[in-house]
């Protein structure tokens, strides 16, 4: 590649992202037309682009960029003020720069196109008018045409233009830089010498050289080096599995290096994939503009977080559906202008974009302030168009009334626009992003707005993922889709699972689960198993359902790879990998197994059967995991809180500053004996033990024990006091077996009493707390983090008990469990909202794991938040958040106040 070929690469694709941010900055100076800063650096963008037009001898360019340089010089110098008709003008020009830029890129040369010819002729007259102080109105010119097939010189493109353009120029801004003019074309043009450099005054300073911090790769290089870091992603896999199985601790050591260093690298490598999502948020300010426009009303668009990153490939596929968002909200949500002020609104609707990292993931949400979502009248257009029963549609909650919305062809517009109205589009985002691992989730007022919120991955290159097992082949199962295991005794399996309609559902924790079987998705015949059953619970598209596997192993991270042709058209299939041993696993694709299930006409007759399993009153069940310290004795922590189990030998435990730490994935995580804390039988002699890894405050924690026994789903009443004590919140029978529950926050809070200190030192404040919690187990865990947090807790038994105590008490926050006897968590908020004295008194609703259902009876009941019991630090930040900045410091004396 050449000298001049190189420099106009590189002015390319300096052009394109220039004229991605002028498409942003004419609108911001169409609504603030005195930003003279705006001005000018749209000017300088401008100048840039026929400068170096008129270096490589692009006649056309550089006249569309001169011409329209000389309007903003007369924007600078305040000859004229911006308008409508000038903004439109200039971004006419912007369009057609795009296009012969386009044309260069793909055949190296500008158009030849007429259609140039008559729009440079109509700038250059709009042009004149201008710097006479007139306002003309916007010449109605064609759209610039994408390419120009046919080749021609440039010098047949605008003669007529580029010759008069000196004499235009020097009549435009004299002195200033629109006055330079285009030379006038020639048969066969060639670059113009470079202008000397002005010489420096004497003695003046030689400017400091800066110094290059970027530089310009390739795109599909990029894509390669992310190949190769699969390819080593793959090998270190091989490795670790090779290194375990020969148990030789020089190559061990040797291995666990190479596993940092690829990890490392690999981290890297995907850094130079990300991209800010500002690359697709500032196309929306002239998109929102011309929809605005069209459709008579007035909008404004605020922009959130566009310095949030994610993968590269996910940007290019999320462009339309954020697309579909918005045009969406315009022709549908934002009313008019002379409807908002009859409701007593702005006439400018408010359209914002925002974009914010949560938990691995990218949360994109579209919001505006218009009409919002009638969910009646949703319903009622389901009915009518026969995608639901009356029956059906009456049984729907508010939640999945909007979600209709999302139907193929559904659409509740009353005529059909040149933007929406087909019933096309909302059902195609909700696909597209699905195919990602990704959500989408609909919240409406009306009157108040609408909110569209898509959860989409960091990621899709490398990815943890869970192997399952069917018919001695190994899947893999995308962690982001994964919700939690679970695993039924023959007894369980008989009493919890039945079939409805022909197909299988199961009741986990009032929530209704329907099952579908890898066997039977992959055509493969029925069998297998020991009686019990295996199921990994999965969500899509907000929706769980239960996959149930011969068996399930470890989770490891695997390179995706794309299927072969003769594979792609299995719905049940999302890619493929190299597994450690070098054999191929397919990847699944959950949209496509869930898409598998047909279940609307069998979901509400599922809730009435299953739900009359469920007796008033019963007991909660809960997931337990049950591990011996010394043999014998038997202690059970819920299942939810423990982050992994793994298996160490006795001398990888090292003894660092007097405390016994184990170097753990990369890092330093201190080993916790119970023995220390608790009065139990000391941990016994063994060459190898049992790890139970907790992660909480972002770090690692874990205990040491002699053995994991079994993972149980039972109901248990806890009691409280025969061996209730500092760590421990009392004991139960489980499996006929006296056994001992553990306090696990009071635990690791004994043994660093720092470990759950927030970053900055910030101090909390002191909340008076109403606790009404059934179960004492929960009741006793959730009193012991709240009291060691500083807050004051008053329990209660029951939703009855807790509401007499607040006809008593004074307190700050009400926390309570959903399912309980004698009132439960609903009925109580209903009776906290409807009482005068206490209808604005903060609630959080807390379940044992977070279910959809309970979440959403808990919102449609007023409650302010919905927490799971067993999230120490998001039950403590939505206590903050709850009890206001008001309440008094932690530490003060009574009720009063500073």
């Amino acid at each position: 590649m050449g000298m001049e070929e190189e420099i106009l690469k590189d002015f390319l694709a300096e052009s394109k992202e220039n004229l991605e941010r002028l498409d942003q900055e004419f609108v911001e100076l169409e609504q603030n037309p005195e930003d003279a800063e705006l001005i000018k650096s749209i000017f300088r963008t401008i100048h840039t682009i026929k400068g170096t037009a008129g270096f490589f001898g692009y006649t056309t360019l550089e006249g569309i960029a001169h011409f329209s340089e000389d309007i903003l010089s007369k924007l600078r110098d305040g000859v004229v003020k911006v308008n409508e008709d000038i903004t439109t003008v200039l971004l006419q020009s912007v369009d057609h720069i795009k296009a012969i830029l386009a044309n260069l890129e793909q055949q190296g040369k500008e158009p030849d196109d007429v259609a140039y010819l008559d729009f440079i002729v109509d700038l250059r007259n709009f042009a004149e008018k201008v710097g006479k102080g007139e306002v003309p109105a916007a010449p109605a010119a064609p759209p610039a045409p994408e390419s120009a097939p046919e080749p021609a010189a440039a010098a047949e493109v605008a003669p007529e233009a580029a010759a008069e353009a000196p004499a235009e120029a020097q009549g435009a801004a004299p002195g200033g830089e629109g006055g330079e003019a285009p030379p006038a074309p020639e048969a066969a043009p060639s670059p113009p010498p470079k202008k000397a450099a002005p010489a420096a005054p004497p003695g003046a300073a030689r400017a400091p050289q800066l110094t290059e911090t970027h530089v310009r790769i390739d795109i599909h290089l990029l894509d390669k080096l992310m190949n190769l870091a699969g390819e080593l992603v793959l090998s270190r896999n091989r490795m670790v599995q090779i290194a375990n199985a020969l148990d030789e601790p020089e190559l061990l050591k040797a291995n666990q290096r190479m596993s940092l260093v690829v990890t490392e690298l690999q981290e890297q490598i995907m850094k130079t994939r990300m991209q800010p999502i500002g690359n697709v948020f500032n196309k929306f300010p002239r998109i929102v503009r011309d929809l605005a426009k069209n459709a008579e009303k007035q909008v404004q668009l605020q922009i959130e977080g566009a310095e949030t990153e994610l993968d590269r490939s996910i940007i290019e596929v999320i462009k339309d559906p954020l697309t579909h968002m918005v045009r969406n909200s315009i022709d549908h949500g934002i009313e008019a202008p002379e409807i908002r002020i009859q409701k007593e609104k702005p006439p400018v609707g408010t359209l914002v974009m925002r974009a914010y990292h949560e938990g691995g993931h990218v949360i994109i949400e579209i919001q505006d302030d218009g009409a919002g979502i009638d969910p009646a009248r949703v319903t009622a257009k389901a009915v009518e168009r026969g995608v639901l029963t009356p029956e059906q549609a009456a049984a729907l909650s508010e939640h999945e009334a909007l979600m209709l919305v999302f139907q193929p062809g559904f659409s509740t517009a009353e005529k059909v626009t040149n933007i929406s109205g087909r019933g096309v589009g909302m059902d195609v985002v909700k696909t597209n992003i699905e195919k990602l691992g990704g959500t989408v989730e609909l919240e409406s007022r009306l009157d108040h707005g609408t909110t569209v919120r898509v959860k989409i991955p960091l990621t899709l290159a490398i990815i943890p993922a869970l192997i399952v097992q069917a018919a001695d082949q190994r899947y893999a199962i995308p962690q982001i889709n994964l919700v939690e295991l679970v695993t039924l005794s023959p007894e369980a399996l008989r009493r919890d699972v039945q079939v409805i309609g022909g197909s299988e559902f199961y009741r986990l924790r009032g929530d209704i689960l329907p099952l579908v079987r890898l066997r039977q998705v992959l055509g493969l015949p029925p069998g297998g198993g020991d009686g019990r059953l295996s199921i990994v619970v999965l969500n899509s598209g907000g929706r769980n359902f239960g996959l149930v596997v011969d068996g399930i192993s470890d989770s490891e991270e695997i390179v995706v790879k794309p299927l072969g042709r003769h594979l792609k058209h299995i719905r049940a299939y999302a890619g493929t990998t190299l597994m450690g041993d070098g054999r191929v696993a397919l990847i699944l694709d959950v949209v496509g197994i869930a898409a598998s299930i047909n279940m609307r006409a069998e979901d509400t007759l599922a809730k009435g059967v299953l739900a009359e399993g469920t007796a008033a009153g019963e007991q909660e069940r809960q997931f337990l995991l049950i591990f011996n310290v010394a043999p014998g004795e038997f202690f059970a922590i819920p299942l939810a809180m423990v982050n992994r189990l793994d298996k160490i030998r006795a001398a990888d435990i090292e003894v660092v500053g007097g405390r016994e730490v184990l170097k753990y994935r990369g890092h330093s995580m201190p080993v916790i004996r119970l023995e220390n804390f608790l009065p139990v039988s000391p941990l016994p002699e063994q060459e190898y033990y049992h790890l139970i890894v907790f992660h909480m405050n972002e770090k690692d924690v874990a205990f040491l024990v002699s053995n994991i026994d079994d993972s149980v789903e039972v109901a248990v009443e806890v009691e409280e006091h025969t061996f209730k004590q500092p760590g421990l919140l009392g004991s139960a029978i489980v499996k006929d077996r006296t056994t001992l529950f553990v306090d696990v926050y009071r635990v690791i809070e004994t043994y660093d009493p720092n470990f759950f200190d927030r970053p900055g030192g910030e101090e909390g404040r002191r909340v008076r707390i109403l606790l009404a919690e059934d179960s004492a187990f929960y009741r006793n865990m959730l009193t012991s983090y709240l009291t060691a947090a500083g807050h004051e807790v008053i329990a209660a038994e029951d939703g009855a008990e807790a509401w007499r105590l607040l006809q008593e008490e004074q307190v700050d926050l009400v926390i309570t469990d959903i399912e309980m006897p004698n009132m439960d968590g609903l009925e109580l908020t209903r009776k906290i909202r409807g009482f005068p004295r206490t209808q604005s008194l903060p609630v959080m609703a807390v379940t044992s794991l977070s279910g959809e259902a309970d979440r959403r009876r808990g919102l449609e009941a007023g409650v302010d938040d919905y927490q799971v019991k067993l999230d120490r630090d998001l039950v403590l930040d939505a206590v903050k958040r709850l009890a206001g900045a008001a309440l008094e410091p932690a530490g003060a004396e009574g009720g009063a106040t500073a």
